[in-house]
């Protein structure tokens, strides 16, 4: 089993679990996790859920609609918007096929709304199709999504000019942690961590991200770069010591479930709030559990340790410590700029994604 297929279901390999079959119930949808928060961004409102689409049919059916429906604090309709065949969009759909008795997990493809609506209620209906189109079978889910209150005031964790090569869009793989996949579950995982994560590299004024050969780490110009505190906080886990060979033991996820990050280091905050920093150089960690730390205070350096496909940073907000159990948590981050070609636009706080480059100082 490689880590593609353990850690991060991609796109092109989407994962099923086992169920019953039961041919005379159809579908049911369930949703994750619980509770859905309502992410703030530039462009409107995202709503980061997993569908579990569990198929109790023996035939194998495709994704035929998917409508969601936006009510409002008063209980009326105020947006509606459909995937469907008719409209040839659902191809769009990454994931949209269930094997009978088998269970997809579904990133929400239906996510992002305008930032005037009130998502007080979400509702989201499905329909089905049988291989052969002559019989449809419907599901439907609400949820009434929160607006996370971030407690936390985050700086960026990089000085300098970095680029956010993927963050937590509808196409990252962070967002297709698999945690439905049984032999996750039989590790114990139970939530997506990583939901709002980033990967965080150094790039130079053209964009390039090194120079050289790009199998050398030294090549990379964020390799050995200070990583420092978002916040004030405690230390509640650190690891060092693994080499920055961008590999891990999978089968040390059994024994230690932070395996896949390399040498790492969590940061409590406080309120449930806490920094994951990843991928850290070896030998570089200064700081150990119980230790209290500043904001921008110097804790490691970047490095290529663990999953990492080079070097570069993995940062998150999370509800708890480790990964089994934790939840990645919505947040903005306070006083950076962003790079718009040749100018820049200061930002007091907001969120940030794939693709953007940004400047710290």
């Amino acid at each position: 089993m490689n880590l593609r297929t353990l850690l991060v279901a991609c796109v092109a390999n989407p994962v099923f679990m086992f169920v019953q079959q039961n041919p005379t119930i159809g579908i049911k949808i369930s949703v994750y996790p619980n509770p859905v928060y309502i992410e703030k961004l530039e462009s409107g409102q995202s709503v980061a859920a997993d569908f579990a689409i569990e198929n109790k049919m023996a035939a194998k059916l495709t994704l035929k609609s998917l409508t969601v429906s936006v009510y409002d604090d008063a209980g009326k309709l105020s947006f509606r918007k459909t995937l469907n065949d008719e409209r040839k969009n659902t191809v769009y759909v990454p994931d949209r096929v269930v094997p009978g008795g088998k269970t997809l997990q579904m990133n929400n493809p239906l996510h992002l709304f305008d930032k005037h609506l009130v998502l007080a209620k979400l509702k989201y209906d499905f329909i089905f199709s049988t291989e052969d189109q002559k019989r449809d079978y419907s599901d439907s889910v609400e949820l009434a999504p929160l607006a996370y209150r971030q407690r936390t005031e985050l700086s960026l964790p990089l000085k300098g000019r970095i680029y956010i090569w993927d963050g937590h869009d509808l196409y990252s793989h962070h967002r297709y942690f698999t945690f439905l996949y049984p032999p996750l579950r039989e590790l114990g995982f139970r939530a997506n961590f990583q939901r709002y994560g980033y990967d965080f590299v150094f790039v130079n004024g053209n964009g390039d991200m090194y120079v050289g050969d790009p199998k050398d780490n030294q090549s990379w110009f964020g390799f050995g770069k200070p990583v420092h505190a978002t916040a004030d906080g405690v230390i509640v886990d650190a690891y060092d010591g693994l080499p920055d060979n961008r590999s891990f033991n999978e089968k040390e996820i059994a024994t230690r479930e932070m395996a896949f990050a390399g040498n790492y280091v969590m940061l409590d905050h406080g309120n449930r709030e806490i920094s994951y920093f990843g991928h850290l150089k070896q030998g570089s960690i200064r700081v150990k559990k119980g230790d209290r730390v500043k904001r921008g205070e110097v804790i490691a350096q970047v490095g290529a340790s663990g999953s990492s496909l080079f070097p570069h940073l993995h940062y998150q907000l999370q509800n708890n410590v480790g990964a089994k159990n934790a939840e990645g948590l919505p947040h903005q981050f306070s006083k950076f700029e962003r790079v718009i070609g040749s100018r820049t636009l200061r930002v007091s706080k907001g969120a940030i994604d794939t693709g953007e480059i940004l400047e710290s100082r």
